[in-house]
């Protein structure tokens, strides 16, 4: 998969939109500021960087995948969604 839009970008509108500085991200998620920083810059981040900014964000880590433009996991490519409250399959 490649990277589109720009995952840096985004991340940073949404850090922007969220008034949170990359420190404050970083600690939230547990990693280094450069870590941020390096994403920011359009580096491609890795599974265990995505992990933990989703739960830092509160997004479902299977959704920054997606948005990051990055390969899921095995283990999760197993997940069925339930159809939404109201929704009818037949």
């Amino acid at each position: 998969m490649t990277n589109s839009p720009d995952f840096g970008m985004v991340l940073g509108r949404l850090l922007d939109r969220r008034g949170v500085g990359v420190q404050d991200l970083a600690d939230l998620a547990g990693v280094t500021a450069d870590e941020i920083r390096a994403v920011l810059a359009r580096e491609t981040p890795g599974e265990g960087l995505l992990r933990r900014l989703a739960t830092a964000l509160g997004f479902q880590a299977v959704d920054l995948f997606a948005l990051a433009g990055v390969e899921v996991p095995e283990d999760w490519r197993r997940w069925t969604p339930r159809p939404p409250h109201g929704f009818r399959t037949s």
